[in-house]
């Protein structure tokens, strides 16, 4: 069995754990979670988004990374930063704040670029 995640997911996070675990929670409920590997990135925010609470979900994925800036980059500069990270095929951002409603929506598209 190949345990290598299929999904790199990075999400560029600001100021606010309770939205990011929101965003977390809605990937542990895709359909391939176990596939996704997740990447946050904590853009030095004044309020620190909490590490602990993020590495938590490592149990829902095939893998979990979080890294806090020590400087503020901005939101383009922290995306290119995560987008630098990427060891899979495919990824995606997903924003701190935001929520996917449709469980298999991470399967729908990977298997629209893999077959």
């Amino acid at each position: 069995m190949n345990n290598k995640p299929l999904l790199t997911v990075l999400i560029p996070a600001y100021n606010n754990t309770n939205s990011l675990v929101r965003a977390l929670e809605s990937i542990s409920k895709q359909t391939i979670a176990k596939k996704i590997f997740v990447t946050v990135s904590d853009d030095y925010s004044p309020n620190k988004i909490e590490k602990d609470v993020v590495l938590a979900y490592a149990r829902y994925f095939n893998g979990i990374d979080f890294f806090r800036q020590i400087n503020n980059l901005g939101f383009l500069s922290n995306s290119a930063w995560l987008s630098n990270t990427v060891e899979t095929d495919f990824y995606t951002f997903l924003h701190h704040d935001d929520y996917i409603y449709q469980n298999d929506f991470y399967e729908t598209v990977l298997d629209k670029f893999i077959n």
